[in-house]
């Protein structure tokens, strides 16, 4: 009898599609390549490539604007106004004016929020030349330094409306705003030992947020602020220790007896930093999430636009294109952005200023360089 002999199968092993990905990579910088993917593939991959530029194109202005911190304003222009006056508010030098000697700005450790009921219009001492809602409303805390006023702290916790005190302060106060010279003089005459020769910076606590203004010795603003004390006990968890804690104890922790006076304001000017970012982290995730999707509206939007300018251009009698369809035209628009998004997210981080612009630009580019070349009609 005679053997069966098996036959021995020898699979192929797939390779790998090296020249197939080397094709795609280089679509990014062939336009011919690109425009034959994008108008020859499906078309979800068209809507995953759209989604995945909308991302790339805005990472570089999202995680710039999501580095913002509050504390900027004490390493800002002209913050020796802040800086000093805060030192002031702490040590209770004789540069100092106050209305209420001995009140201190006082927070609830559970709420955040500013305790005490201070409604300014109530005290005839705190307002001049009328109520609360249009006259001058003058500080309880005022720091001079060489006959001139670096900071002033005002308090209103207890304000029928927020908005129209905060105002009423940097807005059509004649300190801060353009109003009469007269007022402002008239306010000089009842406080003679402390007139206002200038705009000053300004730090405006509320039930629930603060206010900064920032100027500089010309009286010129140079940096604002607005946030809340959400999260002040994050970096501040001491003080958290008893049901109350005041700014007072904020800015003096970490403060001993063995410390040299230029050692103490470092460290009071520091906690002031820290202070001013926590404040400002609330205020810095909205504005993240804001820029965020106006990039990806204006981008996504810029996109749309050129996949309606390509199928316009194609409609030609003698445009050797004109049976693209208006779907192909926004896959066209869409790979085509791939490289723009690159370029942006590389560059941008180089150079913030105007890693905003990169895309458009570089996208527009390109556009430009597809429509002169590829899309243009034929005349014979």
């Amino acid at each position: 009898m005679s053997q069966k002999v098996k036959a021995k199968v020898i699979k192929n092993k797939k390779k790998f599609p090296w020249g197939k990905i080397w094709y795609y990579v280089k679509s990014l910088f062939s336009n011919a390549i690109c425009f034959d993917i994008s108008t020859s593939l499906k078309w979800f991959w068209s809507i995953i490539v759209f989604v995945l530029v909308l991302l790339i194109s805005v990472v570089q202005p999202t995680v710039t604007n999501s580095q913002i911190s509050g504390a900027q304003i004490i390493n800002s222009t002209a913050s020796d106004t802040l800086n000093y006056g805060l030192v002031d508010y702490v040590e209770r030098t004789t540069n100092v004016k106050e209305v209420e000697k001995d009140y201190t700005i006082k927070f609830d450790s559970k709420t955040n929020a500013l305790i005490g009921e201070y409604p300014y219009e109530n005290y005839n001492d705190y307002v001049v030349n009328g109520d609360a809602a249009t006259a001058v409303i003058k500080p309880f805390f005022t720091s001079f330094h060489n006959g001139q006023r670096m900071l002033d702290i005002y308090i209103g916790t207890t304000y029928s409306d927020e908005t129209a005190f905060v105002t009423n302060i940097v807005g059509s106060n004649p300190i801060y705003g353009d109003a009469s010279k007269e007022k402002r003089e008239e306010y000089n005459k009842v406080n003679e030992n402390f007139k206002y020769t200038r705009s000053t910076t300004c730090v405006i606590f509320t039930k629930e947020n603060i206010y900064v203004l920032l100027y500089d010795g010309n009286g010129t603003q140079t940096a604002q602020l607005n946030g809340n004390y959400k999260h002040v006990l994050e970096a501040f968890p001491e003080a958290a220790n008893s049901g109350t804690y005041t700014f007072d104890q904020i800015l003096s922790t970490g403060i001993t007896s063995s410390l040299t006076a230029i050692e103490k304001r470092n460290l009071i000017n520091s906690n002031s930093a820290s202070f001013f970012h926590q404040v400002y982290i609330d205020p810095v995730f909205t504005q993240t999430w804001v820029t965020f999707g106006i990039y990806c509206g204006v981008n996504g939007g810029i996109m749309i636009i050129m996949a309606f300018i390509i199928f316009a251009m194609t409609r030609g009698k003698n445009n050797p294109n004109r049976s693209i369809k208006l779907l192909q035209c926004f896959s066209i628009a869409f790979w085509f952005a791939i490289t723009p998004a690159l370029i942006s997210i590389t560059l941008g981080f180089a150079i913030p200023q105007f890693g905003a612009m990169l895309f458009l630009i570089t996208y527009s580019f390109r556009i430009m360089f597809l429509s002169m070349k590829y899309l243009r009609p034929s005349y014979q």
